[in-house]
């Protein structure tokens, strides 16, 4: 009678990064859902962009709900997608529980409020946290991460988290490190069999299709889906929580306990609650696999109070 979770991986990853939940939340009798989303291992690879707005994934994780027979689902979202459960609930029909991994909460992203992020996030950080999205969003980006993959693994894995602060966030430093094929040492919570698998799902489908979920955001697709979502369907009444990495310099802890307080202000979250794991980087479930299972566990037992 236990439920279960939908755990739904980041940019760019798979459903591989979540190895350690399927293993530690199924032995304690948990259900795992755990797919590749649209663009990422064996799933097509769509060039329409529209094909990657939450409205479309959405139809797709419902009827995979519907042939797995599953009314209701934890779902949990990482980087990216952290957002994804969000929308799941409010063109659902409200069936679909929902907790929240390190992501920007209910804040819809566009192109414009990008450079308002980014702007703001230069006054708190001293760096811009989105200022890759630009680079992300041109159009031989694809081609670029294919041709250079070993230096995005080694970019986005990177051993010291401070990297992102110098050579990830700051506008044009991704391109630069990437097409000069720059490397650094991989994080110690990564083997180099875990580095070889991660690279071999990758590069065997191609990184332009990831990307597409990152255009997205430069027609402002989402957030005009969005926008005529009646107020009292964005409210999400049951369990909410924010999990993030003390260490993350991406989505900082402040930014989650910020989008947090947000919620709570105007009535979207009156049931949430944040956790910030000490010493845990972007990467939650790879560098903090048992924290992040008992923070899990316990999001469940608060779900079940509340059934």
């Amino acid at each position: 009678n236990r439920p279960t979770f939908l755990l739904l991986h980041g940019w760019p990853s798979s459903s591989y990064d979540w190895r350690h939940q399927i293993k530690s939340l199924s032995a304690a009798g948990y259900g795992v859902l755990v797919p590749d989303l649209l663009g990422y291992g064996d799933t097509d690879k769509q060039i329409d962009v529209y094909e990657y707005t939450f409205k479309k994934m959405v139809f797709h994780l419902v009827k995979m709900f519907e042939n797995e027979g599953l009314t209701s689902v934890i779902g949990v979202g990482h980087d990216w997608y952290g957002t994804l459960p969000k929308p799941l609930h409010e063109k659902s029909l409200n069936q679909h529980r929902k907790g929240d991994l390190g992501s920007w909460g209910a804040l819809p992203i566009t192109t414009q409020n990008t450079y308002s992020i980014n702007e703001l996030t230069t006054q708190m950080y001293g760096y811009p946290t989105l200022g890759f999205w630009y680079f992300c969003n041109e159009d031989d980006v694809g081609k670029i991460a294919d041709d250079h993959a070993d230096s995005l693994t080694a970019l986005l894995y990177a051993e010291d988290p401070d990297i992102v602060k110098t050579d990830l966030c700051p506008v044009g430093k991704m391109k630069e490190w990437i097409t000069s094929d720059k490397l650094t040492p991989i994080a110690n919570w990564l083997t180099e069999e875990e580095i070889k698998t991660h690279d071999a799902i990758l590069k065997a489908g191609g990184y332009n299709a990831p990307f597409k979920w990152l255009v997205v955001v430069k027609y402002r697709m989402n957030a005009d889906d969005d926008a005529v979502i009646p107020f009292e369907q964005q409210v999400l009444s049951f369990p909410v929580m924010f999990i993030g990495g003390e260490k993350d310099y991406v989505t900082h802890s402040e930014t989650v306990l910020y989008s947090l307080e947000m919620g709570q202000k105007y009535g979207v979250l009156p049931n949430a609650e944040a956790k910030i794991i000490s010493g845990s980087t972007h990467w939650v479930p790879l560098d903090s696999p048992q924290e992040l299972h008992d923070a899990l566990v316990h999001m469940a037992k608060r779900v079940a109070k509340t059934a």
